[in-house]
């Protein structure tokens, strides 16, 4: 069976939320300057989950995903474009907000 012709799965709200991220962090790519003048971005990524954060565990909640960066940092790889942060951090409902301390990135297709 080809992958043109397999049944795919309904999107979920999650995979909804993705797909949104995706089309604008490409929206986002198409608008930059074409000088190459370095510019501010902001990613946001959002979603439902649950998990542990600092041994705590934490039932299905919304997070949102912040992340800032340059545009002078975009990487084209080929198949994908890779964005690296300057910053990140997550906001979980009824849990808070922590910065991300290890680098992040965001990768477009």
């Amino acid at each position: 069976m080809s992958l043109l012709n397999a049944e795919l799965p309904p999107i979920s709200r999650v995979g909804r939320a993705c797909v949104r991220s995706v089309f604008f962090a490409l929206s986002v790519l198409f608008l930059l300057p074409a000088s190459g003048e370095a510019s501010p971005i902001t990613f946001t990524h959002q979603g439902s989950g649950s998990g542990t954060l600092n041994g705590v565990a934490f039932e299905p909640s919304s997070f949102v995903i912040t992340a800032t960066g340059d545009t002078s940092t975009v990487a084209d790889l080929g198949l994908v474009y890779l964005a690296e942060h300057t910053s990140a951090s997550i906001s979980i409902t009824g849990v808070g907000s922590v910065d991300f301390v290890t680098p992040t990135a965001t990768f477009v297709n």
